[in-house]
């Protein structure tokens, strides 16, 4: 079933109940537990707005079918692509109401806080359905949900006309409300009135504790001497602590104080029939509100999934038809949770290329320890459970993937003493419970297996246990240390290995994941790195088999050599073809620009030149199909010769290059490059010849002369009087430029360039040439000079360098340089 057709209703319910369910009948508890997921639950509620949602994503489950999670995922997409251009759907105001109406139903007076805030939840619900109303083109699926909402709006004005937001009843929420209140103020007013005068009375000077007015038990009364109760009638209402001070109502005041008590008695029962009215109101909209509470429920957790996935760099891989049949790859894959780390913490999260090939239904992992082996084997279950749930998953949205109806684990220490198991009896028993089970649509993901037990033996077990999951169709993740179990892949067409790097010259990994070699431990080298004593390591070395482990882990670590040359082999190869290439684009351009040359005298030693460079241009583009085929090869003897002819003849045609253009600067008039009409475009900077200064083109019509702009003057030029922009300067300012750098030495001309005032795209073009310039001239260190300003062109131009193969590393400036104003290329 299609998720275009999935009917939405269905799953709606399976995400709302999702969270109660937990999905425990196909994934364990044990597995969410080891794969990390309440980190990704909690990170997903941080996302959400409402207080339903929240707590829906801290216990999200997953879903049951992949026509649920297929549909999930287009809704998810979807909302993505709207939320990037219209922005979210308007959802702040979500208060969780569901309770409250629920006791409404019951006959519940609800208090005006309560109402004001379902009154405001409804409110939402109509924005949120206008905001998808008017983007249902492009929010189909998601609009099926909100096309069952129904709007309340007379709930809401009748809440919002009687109660503020404090939820304190308005004058307006009825007439009656609004006489009784005038009549309870107009008593207050008078009472205060009389005994204002009262206290003022000389007569009573001597009998008043103090003159202010006060309450008690709601009726207003004077403080009086406890030793003036006779001299002042009235009803005693307290006293104070000391009893020196007695709180007397005045006789006077009696009835219009009887008054005032049942006028604020009325004004009560008509507050209470107006809370009365509307509870009932609300309880009459009981089913519309729960619903449409649901729906922005679903809303609320949909963009919360759209913005976790943006917080990953997620995207939704193309789940494969049948992951018995089809291979998968997840490219340039993350691991979720330490990618979310990495957001705060100052470190990098390495991307791996994850997959199984076609055929395939295991894969074994090997390696030295903390090289990432049990990152890899959890990326993949943490993967599988975000796809059943619908979420992005943070790689290279190229990738593919498989859906998995079930998900076992064995992570961890299984040690208890509680059940009295060693590591290797908890491994055991845990694989035992769910072995059974496992099946076509399981994934199962073992860590370290069998590694509590004899080597040999636990091999002989791994064996058998992985040839069973592999029978049963089960695809399997394992990582090992068993020498026994790493070979498997080279004698099985079932499984495949691959390894964790290892650099072992710095006896450290890199944690890049390798596809088809299996890893070498590197115990001894790892320990003797950690302090062990070297003597009691050669003992061990000589204590294990010459014929079997020795030789074994001898080879492994060959293959690691090896594998790392070809590496920096296929690198240098594939940087070396981009460099003639970058070199092939500079040829056409300056080629272009010597065609413009109207010189009669070098005119025939132009076109001599651009003969040679033709043809030095067709051997390199030879050359480069032959680099970029060495590269494919295993063979490394093969690759260097051309990689280095490459480069060699690169250079070649840098320099003959660089030689057309100083023989055009030399013959021009003026010393700079003409420009042609191809090579202009708006906001160009260009230098003027008649007028002698720089200006900026406004447009380029397809004939005649070209409008420019010299400073408040607009004027038009013939081509022929257009050339580059302040070349005679840049010459200059280059020159005359020395930086001082770090120990006190100098950079000369061409090892700086100064970009400071230039826009973005002006300085990223002169650093493009500056580039070439250098790698012709084999310059290995290149200071760009940009300065801080609103760091626009500092990130453009550090944005820039990060995708030239040409450049091996770059940093910041160190004080002496220049700082962060200042960016250190090192050219390759």
């Amino acid at each position: 079933m299609s998720s275009q057709i999935y009917h939405a209703e269905l799953v709606f319910e399976d995400v709302l109940a999702s969270a109660l369910s937990g999905d425990g009948q196909r994934v364990r508890p044990k597995s969410l537990l080891d794969l990390d997921w309440e980190v990704i639950c909690n990170h997903l509620s941080d996302q959400c707005i409402g207080a339903d949602a929240a707590a829906l994503a801290k216990e999200l489950g997953l879903l049951p079918s992949r026509e649920s999670v297929e549909r999930r995922r287009a809704e998810i997409t979807e909302l993505s692509k709207i939320v990037e251009i219209e922005g979210s759907p308007p959802l702040s105001g979500i208060a969780p109401i569901t309770t409250k109406v629920r006791h409404a139903v019951k006959g519940e007076i609800l208090n005006g806080e309560t109402l004001y805030l379902i009154a405001k939840t409804a409110f939402t619900a109509d924005r949120v359905r206008s905001f998808f109303i008017g983007h249902q083109d492009g929010l189909p699926l998601l609009f099926e949900h909100v096309s069952r909402m129904y709007g309340t709006g007379v709930l809401y004005h009748e809440i919002f006309h009687a109660v503020d937001p404090k939820g304190v009843l308005l004058d307006s929420a009825s007439n009656e409300l609004r006489k009784l209140r005038r009549s309870v103020l107009q008593l207050q007013n008078s009472i205060r009135q009389k005994l204002d005068e009262l206290v003022r009375s000389e007569s009573l000077s001597g009998i008043l504790q103090e003159g202010y007015v006060t309450q008690r038990e709601g009726r207003y009364v004077l403080p009086v001497r406890a030793g003036e109760r006779g001299n002042f009638p009235g009803i005693v209402h307290g006293h104070s602590s000391s009893g020196a001070t007695l709180f007397i109502e005045p006789e006077i005041l009696i009835t219009i104080n009887n008054n005032l008590r049942i006028a604020q008695m009325e004004v009560k029962r008509e507050e209470h029939r107006i809370l009365s009215s509307l509870s009932t109101l609300v309880a009459d909209n009981a089913e519309t509100l729960e619903l449409n509470q649901d729906i922005l429920t679903y809303i609320d957790l949909t963009q919360a999934s759209v913005r976790f996935g943006r917080s990953l760099d997620g995207t939704m891989p193309t789940l494969v038809e049948d992951p018995q049949v089809d291979a998968w790859i997840l490219k340039e894959a993350r691991h979720p949770v330490l990618a979310l780390r990495a957001r705060t913490e100052a470190f990098e999260v390495i991307p791996n290329d994850i997959g199984l090939p076609e055929n395939a239904k295991a894969l074994i992992i090997s390696g030295p320890n903390t090289g990432g082996k049990t990152v890899t084997l959890k990326t993949v279950g943490i993967f599988a459970l975000l796809t059943r749930a619908g979420l992005p998953v943070p790689c290279d949205d190229n990738s593919t993937f498989a859906y998995f109806q079930h998900i076992f684990t064995d992570i961890g220490d299984e040690q208890t003493i509680e059940h009295d198991l060693s590591t290797f009896s908890g491994h055991v028993a845990n694989i035992a419970s769910f072995l059974s089970e496992c099946g076509p649509t399981s994934l199962v993901l073992l860590d370290e297996l069998f590694a509590g037990t004899d080597p040999q033996q636990g091999a002989a077990l791994g064996r058998s246990l992985l040839a069973q999951l592999v029978d049963n169709g089960s695809t399997t993740f394992i990582t090992t240390h068993l020498s026994g179990l790493k070979g498997l892949g080279f004698q099985d067409l079932r499984f495949a290995v691959a390894s964790v790097g290892f650099n072992v010259e710095k006896l450290a990994p890199t944690f890049l994941l390798r596809p088809n070699v299996p890893g070498s431990s590197y115990a001894f080298r790892i320990a003797a790195r950690l302090g062990l004593p070297k003597k009691l390591i050669y003992k061990a070395e000589a204590l294990i088999s010459k014929k079997a482990e020795t030789e074994s882990e001898t080879v492994l670590q060959k293959m690691e050599i090896e594998y790392q040359k070809l590496r920096a082999s296929r690198e240098r190869a594939v940087i070396a073809a981009d460099e003639a290439q970058q070199h092939e684009r500079a040829i056409a351009k300056a080629k272009q620009k010597i065609l413009n040359g109207t010189d009669k005298k070098f005119g025939g030693e132009l076109k001599r030149m651009q003969r040679e460079v033709t043809g030095l241009k067709t051997e390199l583009k030879w050359l480069t199909k032959l680099a970029r085929k060495a590269a494919r090869s295993e063979n490394i003897a093969e690759q260097l010769p051309i990689i280095e002819e490459v480069r060699a003849k690169t250079r070649k045609v840098g320099k003959k290059t660089q030689e057309m253009l100083n023989l055009r600067r030399k013959n021009t008039a003026s010393g700079r490059i003409e420009l042609d009409r191809s090579q202009l475009s708006p906001r160009l900077r260009v230098w003027i010849e008649p007028f002698q200064q720089t200006g900026e083109i406004i447009s380029v019509p397809k004939s005649g002369k070209i409008p420019v702009q010299l400073g408040n003057i607009r004027a038009t030029f013939a081509v022929e009087d257009i050339y580059e922009a302040n070349q005679k300067t840049k010459q200059k300012q280059t020159k005359s430029k020395q930086i001082t750098i770090e120990h006190g030495e100098e950079k000369n001309a061409s090892e700086t360039l100064d970009l400071r005032g230039e826009r973005v795209e002006d300085a990223l073009e002169q650093l493009r040439a500056h580039l070439e310039h250098a790698i012709v001239e084999e310059i290995s260190t290149l200071l760009v000079i940009h300065g801080h300003g609103t760091g626009a062109l500092k990130r453009a131009i550090r944005d820039f360098v990060k995708q030239q193969p040409s450049i091996a590393s770059w940093r910041t400036g160190q004080r002496g340089e220049g700082g962060d104003g200042v960016t250190v290329l090192s050219i390759t």
